[in-house]
């Protein structure tokens, strides 16, 4: 995974790199990174939560609607080069201390 910049600089960077990738619409504040996997086509990283968020204020619903609509539109999506992946952010009690993941 590499650091993003702006938005703009990103589809830039997609348009010459990984024109195939998919981006899903409206979801850019969960944008976290790209995973470049193999030349040419990469998938945009997104944070399941800011997700989540993002859904339940543009459908006006509370957190177990947007769940429920995430994995419906969502849930289906194989983590294949060029898809979207949604990931969940690692809590710090989901880490044993002086484990290496």
């Amino acid at each position: 995974m590499f650091e993003l910049g702006s938005i703009s600089e990103l589809y830039l960077w997609l348009q010459e790199h990984s024109p195939k990738t998919i981006l899903v619409c409206g979801l850019e504040d969960a944008i976290i990174g790209v995973v470049d996997t193999r030349p040419g086509l990469a998938s945009l990283v997104y944070s399941k939560p800011a997700v989540l968020d993002i859904l339940a204020k543009e459908l006006e619903t509370d957190s177990s609607g947007a769940s429920v609509y995430f994995e419906r539109e969502f849930g289906s999506l194989y983590e294949l080069h060029g898809n979207p992946v949604f990931v969940e952010p690692l809590e710090a009690t989901d880490v044993n201390e002086g484990q290496d993941l």
